[in-house]
Protein backbone atom coordinates (compact mmCIF):
# COMPACT_ATOMS: atom_id res chain seq x y z
CA UNK A 1 0.00 0.00 0.00
CA UNK A 2 1.17 3.56 -0.61
CA UNK A 3 2.61 5.55 2.27
CA UNK A 4 0.87 8.66 3.50
CA UNK A 5 3.10 10.77 1.19
CA UNK A 6 0.66 9.70 -1.53
CA UNK A 7 -2.49 10.44 0.42
CA UNK A 8 -4.58 13.43 -0.47
CA UNK A 9 -7.22 14.53 2.01
CA UNK A 10 -9.82 16.70 0.30
CA UNK A 11 -12.72 18.64 1.78
CA UNK A 12 -15.29 19.70 -0.83
CA UNK A 13 -17.01 22.98 0.04
CA UNK A 14 -19.44 24.76 -2.24
CA UNK A 15 -19.61 28.47 -1.43
CA UNK A 16 -23.28 29.03 -2.05
CA UNK A 17 -26.37 30.33 -0.27
CA UNK A 18 -27.37 29.81 3.36
CA UNK A 19 -29.72 26.86 2.67
CA UNK A 20 -26.60 24.92 1.67
CA UNK A 21 -24.98 25.41 5.11
CA UNK A 22 -26.99 23.20 7.50
CA UNK A 23 -26.35 22.52 11.21
CA UNK A 24 -24.92 25.96 11.96
CA UNK A 25 -25.81 28.09 14.97
CA UNK A 26 -25.18 31.64 13.76
CA UNK A 27 -28.19 33.76 12.84
CA UNK A 28 -26.66 35.82 10.03
CA UNK A 29 -25.62 34.62 6.58
CA UNK A 30 -22.05 35.80 7.18
CA UNK A 31 -21.97 34.05 10.55
CA UNK A 32 -23.14 30.77 9.06
CA UNK A 33 -20.32 30.84 6.50
CA UNK A 34 -17.83 31.74 9.25
CA UNK A 35 -18.98 28.66 11.15
CA UNK A 36 -17.98 26.54 8.17
CA UNK A 37 -14.72 28.35 7.40
CA UNK A 38 -13.61 27.98 11.02
CA UNK A 39 -14.73 24.35 11.33
CA UNK A 40 -12.86 23.44 8.14
CA UNK A 41 -9.74 25.23 9.38
CA UNK A 42 -9.84 23.21 12.61
CA UNK A 43 -10.35 20.02 10.59
CA UNK A 44 -7.35 20.75 8.38
CA UNK A 45 -5.21 21.89 11.34
CA UNK A 46 -5.95 18.73 13.30
CA UNK A 47 -5.07 16.63 10.24
CA UNK A 48 -1.80 18.52 9.86
CA UNK A 49 -1.04 18.12 13.56
CA UNK A 50 -1.29 14.32 13.54
CA UNK A 51 -0.42 13.64 9.87
CA UNK A 52 2.13 16.30 8.88
CA UNK A 53 3.13 14.64 5.59
CA UNK A 54 -0.40 14.35 4.21
CA UNK A 55 -1.47 16.53 1.28
CA UNK A 56 -4.39 18.74 2.36
CA UNK A 57 -6.74 20.15 -0.28
CA UNK A 58 -9.77 22.39 -0.09
CA UNK A 59 -11.90 21.91 -3.21
CA UNK A 60 -14.19 24.88 -3.74
CA UNK A 61 -15.88 26.77 -6.55
CA UNK A 62 -13.97 29.95 -5.71
CA UNK A 63 -11.23 31.22 -3.43
CA UNK A 64 -12.01 31.76 0.24
CA UNK A 65 -12.28 35.29 1.64
CA UNK A 66 -8.80 36.82 2.00
CA UNK A 67 -8.31 36.42 5.76
CA UNK A 68 -9.25 32.75 5.67
CA UNK A 69 -7.23 32.19 2.50
CA UNK A 70 -4.04 33.21 4.33
CA UNK A 71 -4.91 31.15 7.40
CA UNK A 72 -5.44 27.99 5.37
CA UNK A 73 -2.23 28.52 3.41
CA UNK A 74 -0.29 28.92 6.67
CA UNK A 75 -0.95 25.28 7.58
CA UNK A 76 -0.23 23.95 4.10
CA UNK A 77 -3.74 23.68 2.67
CA UNK A 78 -3.86 23.84 -1.13
CA UNK A 79 -7.03 25.33 -2.62
CA UNK A 80 -8.23 23.65 -5.80
CA UNK A 81 -10.85 25.54 -7.78
CA UNK A 82 -13.45 23.07 -9.06
CA UNK A 83 -16.44 24.60 -10.92
CA UNK A 84 -19.92 23.47 -9.90
CA UNK A 85 -21.38 22.05 -13.10
CA UNK A 86 -24.71 20.71 -11.85
CA UNK A 87 -28.01 22.17 -12.94
CA UNK A 88 -30.18 21.28 -9.95
CA UNK A 89 -33.75 20.33 -10.92
CA UNK A 90 -36.68 21.65 -8.86
CA UNK A 91 -37.38 18.29 -7.21
CA UNK A 92 -34.02 18.44 -5.35
CA UNK A 93 -34.46 20.35 -2.03
CA UNK A 94 -32.15 23.40 -1.65
CA UNK A 95 -30.53 21.91 1.48
CA UNK A 96 -29.02 19.11 -0.67
CA UNK A 97 -27.45 21.34 -3.32
CA UNK A 98 -24.02 21.55 -1.64
CA UNK A 99 -23.76 17.79 -1.14
CA UNK A 100 -24.05 17.22 -4.90
CA UNK A 101 -20.87 19.28 -5.37
CA UNK A 102 -19.05 16.07 -4.38
CA UNK A 103 -19.76 14.69 -7.86
CA UNK A 104 -17.68 17.42 -9.49
CA UNK A 105 -14.92 17.17 -6.88
CA UNK A 106 -14.54 13.39 -7.08
CA UNK A 107 -14.06 13.71 -10.83
CA UNK A 108 -11.07 16.02 -10.18
CA UNK A 109 -9.26 14.08 -7.44
CA UNK A 110 -5.53 13.72 -8.04
CA UNK A 111 -4.07 11.71 -5.14
CA UNK A 112 -2.87 8.11 -5.34
CA UNK A 113 -5.21 7.43 -2.43
CA UNK A 114 -7.94 10.00 -1.83
CA UNK A 115 -9.67 10.65 1.46
CA UNK A 116 -12.76 12.85 1.00
CA UNK A 117 -14.03 14.36 4.27
CA UNK A 118 -16.90 16.47 5.51
CA UNK A 119 -15.99 19.96 6.82
CA UNK A 120 -16.85 19.23 10.47
CA UNK A 121 -14.45 16.46 11.43
CA UNK A 122 -11.76 16.55 14.11
CA UNK A 123 -8.67 14.41 13.64
CA UNK A 124 -7.37 13.02 16.97
CA UNK A 125 -4.77 10.51 15.77
CA UNK A 126 -2.73 9.31 12.80
CA UNK A 127 -4.68 7.99 9.80
CA UNK A 128 -2.85 4.67 9.86
CA UNK A 129 -6.02 2.79 8.92
CA UNK A 130 -5.67 4.01 5.33
CA UNK A 131 -2.47 2.02 4.90
CA UNK A 132 -4.38 -1.18 5.70
CA UNK A 133 -6.62 -0.84 2.64
CA UNK A 134 -5.69 -2.79 -0.45
CA UNK A 135 -5.23 -0.73 -3.62
CA UNK A 136 -8.55 -1.92 -5.07
CA UNK A 137 -10.59 -1.29 -1.91
CA UNK A 138 -12.74 1.70 -1.08
CA UNK A 139 -13.48 2.87 2.45
CA UNK A 140 -16.61 4.23 4.12
CA UNK A 141 -18.65 4.12 7.33
CA UNK A 142 -21.34 1.45 7.26
CA UNK A 143 -24.47 2.69 9.06
CA UNK A 144 -27.05 0.34 10.54
CA UNK A 145 -30.29 1.89 9.31
CA UNK A 146 -33.68 0.23 9.14
CA UNK A 147 -34.26 -0.51 5.41
CA UNK A 148 -37.56 1.41 5.44
CA UNK A 149 -36.18 4.46 7.25
CA UNK A 150 -35.99 7.42 4.90
CA UNK A 151 -32.67 9.25 5.05
CA UNK A 152 -32.91 12.60 3.28
CA UNK A 153 -35.96 11.43 1.39
CA UNK A 154 -34.86 7.95 0.31
CA UNK A 155 -34.91 4.62 2.15
CA UNK A 156 -32.63 1.67 1.42
CA UNK A 157 -35.67 -0.32 0.34
CA UNK A 158 -36.50 2.35 -2.24
CA UNK A 159 -32.85 2.61 -3.24
CA UNK A 160 -32.78 -1.11 -4.04
CA UNK A 161 -35.30 -0.53 -6.84
CA UNK A 162 -33.35 2.44 -8.18
CA UNK A 163 -30.15 0.38 -8.16
CA UNK A 164 -31.85 -2.46 -10.03
CA UNK A 165 -33.02 -0.06 -12.74
CA UNK A 166 -29.37 0.86 -13.24
CA UNK A 167 -28.11 -2.68 -13.56
CA UNK A 168 -27.51 -3.96 -10.01
CA UNK A 169 -29.28 -6.99 -8.45
CA UNK A 170 -32.54 -6.24 -6.67
CA UNK A 171 -31.43 -6.35 -3.03
CA UNK A 172 -31.31 -3.94 -0.12
CA UNK A 173 -27.94 -2.17 -0.41
CA UNK A 174 -25.57 -1.27 2.39
CA UNK A 175 -25.78 2.33 3.54
CA UNK A 176 -22.54 4.26 3.99
CA UNK A 177 -22.42 7.71 5.59
CA UNK A 178 -21.11 10.63 3.57
CA UNK A 179 -18.60 11.95 6.12
CA UNK A 180 -15.72 9.97 4.62
CA UNK A 181 -14.90 8.17 1.40
CA UNK A 182 -11.53 6.59 0.68
CA UNK A 183 -11.17 6.37 -3.09
CA UNK A 184 -8.10 4.89 -4.85
CA UNK A 185 -7.03 6.77 -7.96
CA UNK A 186 -7.02 3.65 -10.16
CA UNK A 187 -10.79 3.29 -9.69
CA UNK A 188 -11.75 6.96 -10.07
CA UNK A 189 -12.85 6.65 -13.74
CA UNK A 190 -15.25 3.84 -12.83
CA UNK A 191 -16.42 5.66 -9.70
CA UNK A 192 -17.19 8.82 -11.65
CA UNK A 193 -18.92 6.82 -14.37
CA UNK A 194 -21.30 5.15 -11.94
CA UNK A 195 -21.94 8.47 -10.19
CA UNK A 196 -22.84 10.14 -13.48
CA UNK A 197 -25.25 7.31 -14.32
CA UNK A 198 -27.07 7.88 -11.02
CA UNK A 199 -27.10 11.64 -11.59
CA UNK A 200 -28.58 11.26 -15.06
CA UNK A 201 -31.29 9.04 -13.62
CA UNK A 202 -32.08 11.75 -11.07
CA UNK A 203 -32.38 14.37 -13.81
CA UNK A 204 -34.80 12.15 -15.72
CA UNK A 205 -37.20 12.14 -12.75
CA UNK A 206 -38.00 15.79 -13.37
CA UNK A 207 -41.68 15.53 -12.43
CA UNK A 208 -40.69 14.70 -8.83
CA UNK A 209 -43.31 11.95 -8.57
CA UNK A 210 -40.91 9.04 -8.17
CA UNK A 211 -38.04 8.48 -5.72
CA UNK A 212 -34.59 9.38 -6.97
CA UNK A 213 -31.08 10.04 -5.67
CA UNK A 214 -31.35 13.33 -3.76
CA UNK A 215 -27.93 13.64 -2.14
CA UNK A 216 -24.33 12.64 -2.69
CA UNK A 217 -24.83 9.90 -0.05
CA UNK A 218 -27.57 8.33 -2.15
CA UNK A 219 -25.45 8.47 -5.29
CA UNK A 220 -22.28 7.26 -3.58
CA UNK A 221 -24.11 4.31 -2.05
CA UNK A 222 -25.04 3.28 -5.58
CA UNK A 223 -21.38 3.70 -6.56
CA UNK A 224 -20.03 1.76 -3.58
CA UNK A 225 -22.37 -1.16 -4.33
CA UNK A 226 -20.11 -1.95 -7.30
CA UNK A 227 -16.90 -2.32 -5.26
CA UNK A 228 -15.24 -3.96 -2.27
CA UNK A 229 -15.71 -1.49 0.59
CA UNK A 230 -13.97 -1.58 3.97
CA UNK A 231 -16.08 -0.43 6.91
CA UNK A 232 -14.13 2.31 8.73
CA UNK A 233 -16.34 2.59 11.82
CA UNK A 234 -13.45 1.53 14.09
CA UNK A 235 -11.56 4.64 12.99
CA UNK A 236 -14.24 7.29 12.47
CA UNK A 237 -17.71 7.79 13.91
CA UNK A 238 -20.55 10.28 13.60
CA UNK A 239 -20.95 11.70 17.12
CA UNK A 240 -24.07 13.75 17.84
CA UNK A 241 -23.78 16.16 20.76
CA UNK A 242 -27.06 18.09 20.85
CA UNK A 243 -28.96 18.38 24.10
CA UNK A 244 -31.63 15.90 23.01
CA UNK A 245 -29.61 13.70 20.69
CA UNK A 246 -26.31 12.37 22.04
CA UNK A 247 -24.57 9.33 20.57
CA UNK A 248 -21.47 9.48 22.78
CA UNK A 249 -20.41 5.95 23.79
CA UNK A 250 -17.32 6.66 25.90
CA UNK A 251 -14.73 5.02 23.64
CA UNK A 252 -14.21 7.97 21.29
CA UNK A 253 -10.53 8.22 22.29
CA UNK A 254 -9.94 4.98 20.37
CA UNK A 255 -10.95 6.63 17.09
CA UNK A 256 -8.83 8.62 14.65
CA UNK A 257 -11.59 10.95 13.43
CA UNK A 258 -14.66 12.43 15.13
CA UNK A 259 -17.47 13.63 12.89
CA UNK A 260 -19.21 16.34 14.92
CA UNK A 261 -22.08 17.77 12.84
CA UNK A 262 -23.65 19.64 15.79
CA UNK A 263 -20.43 21.45 16.77
CA UNK A 264 -20.21 23.92 13.89
CA UNK A 265 -20.49 27.35 15.52
CA UNK A 266 -19.97 25.84 18.95
CA UNK A 267 -17.08 23.46 19.68
CA UNK A 268 -15.26 24.20 16.43
CA UNK A 269 -15.61 27.95 16.96
CA UNK A 270 -14.13 27.61 20.48
CA UNK A 271 -11.26 25.49 19.15
CA UNK A 272 -10.50 27.82 16.24
CA UNK A 273 -8.29 30.32 18.18
CA UNK A 274 -6.18 27.48 19.56
CA UNK A 275 -5.76 25.98 16.09
CA UNK A 276 -4.51 29.38 14.89
CA UNK A 277 -1.90 29.59 17.66
CA UNK A 278 0.98 27.22 16.92
CA UNK A 279 2.17 27.59 20.54
CA UNK A 280 -1.15 26.46 22.04
CA UNK A 281 -2.14 23.07 23.43
CA UNK A 282 -3.71 22.27 20.05
CA UNK A 283 -0.25 21.90 18.51
CA UNK A 284 2.08 21.31 21.46
CA UNK A 285 0.51 18.77 23.85
CA UNK A 286 0.67 14.99 23.79
CA UNK A 287 -2.22 13.16 22.12
CA UNK A 288 -3.83 12.20 25.44
CA UNK A 289 -4.13 15.83 26.50
CA UNK A 290 -5.29 16.89 23.03
CA UNK A 291 -8.08 14.30 23.16
CA UNK A 292 -9.09 15.28 26.71
CA UNK A 293 -9.27 19.01 25.94
CA UNK A 294 -11.06 18.45 22.62
CA UNK A 295 -13.58 16.07 24.18
CA UNK A 296 -14.46 18.71 26.76
CA UNK A 297 -14.81 21.54 24.24
CA UNK A 298 -16.86 19.39 21.84
CA UNK A 299 -19.22 18.22 24.58
CA UNK A 300 -18.13 14.59 24.46
CA UNK A 301 -16.57 14.14 27.91
CA UNK A 302 -15.75 16.32 30.94
CA UNK A 303 -18.41 18.80 29.85
CA UNK A 304 -18.55 22.21 31.51
CA UNK A 305 -21.72 23.07 33.44
CA UNK A 306 -23.00 25.24 30.59
CA UNK A 307 -23.06 22.09 28.44
CA UNK A 308 -23.86 19.47 31.05
CA UNK A 309 -26.98 21.11 32.51
CA UNK A 310 -28.79 21.62 29.15
CA UNK A 311 -27.84 18.05 28.20
CA UNK A 312 -29.52 16.77 31.36
CA UNK A 313 -32.59 18.85 30.61
CA UNK A 314 -32.57 17.37 27.12
CA UNK A 315 -32.55 13.88 28.61
CA UNK A 316 -35.56 14.77 30.76
CA UNK A 317 -37.35 16.15 27.72
CA UNK A 318 -36.71 12.87 25.90
CA UNK A 319 -38.21 10.95 28.81
CA UNK A 320 -41.40 13.01 28.89
CA UNK A 321 -41.76 13.85 25.20
CA UNK A 322 -40.20 10.84 23.56
CA UNK A 323 -36.62 10.35 22.41
CA UNK A 324 -35.54 12.59 19.52
CA UNK A 325 -35.01 10.52 16.37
Amino acid sequence: MNTNDAWQVTIPFLQAGVPSTPNTRSASSEGKLDDYYQAMFVTFASLARFNPDTQLTLASNRLLPGRYRDMYASIGVHTQIVPYTRHIPPHIPPAFVASLYYLDVIRELRGDQNVVLDPDILCVDKLDFIDKLAQNQLGGILLDYDPVRRVNGLSQAQASHLHSKLGLPLQVPDYYGGEIYVLPSALLPEISGYAESAWQYTLEQSDGKNPCFYTEEHIMNFVLAHFSVVDLKRSIRRVWTTHRHRTVTGDESNLSLWHLPAEKGRGFRKTFPFALDTESWFWQTERQDFVRRSASIMGIDHRCLSRWIPDQLGNLANVFLGAKQ
